[in-house]
């Protein structure tokens, strides 16, 4: 976990590994280990870190549930249902010429 916490601090994250595909790792390590508590914290985290992001796109709809109920939010705190949908694009870049 210390190594996630260091790689959201590095300026140039998003060129190697998506900063959302570490935290719901980690939300979701967390809520296995169900501290509940501190998976809530790091989705408020990523919610702040990237606002317009799909919370379902890296947490599995199930876990956002259980920390919903397990911290004592209501329905509409943490939005499971706007997974990205076939036509929305999603803000990533792919490198052209992969060398194979």
């Amino acid at each position: 976990m210390k190594q996630c916490l260091l790689l959201l601090e590095e300026p140039d994250l998003d060129t190697g590994v998506r900063s959302g595909d570490i935290y719901g790792f980690m939300i979701e390590h967390y809520a296995s280990a169900a501290d509940f508590q501190k998976a809530y914290h790091l989705v408020q985290e990523l919610k702040q870190r990237l606002p317009n992001a799909s919370l379902a796109y890296y947490v599995n709809n199930t876990v956002l549930e259980q920390i919903k109920r397990s911290v004592g939010l209501d329905e509409e705190t943490l939005a499971t249902t706007d997974t990205p949908g076939i036509e929305e694009e999603i803000d990533e870049e792919i490198p052209e010429d992969l060398g194979f």
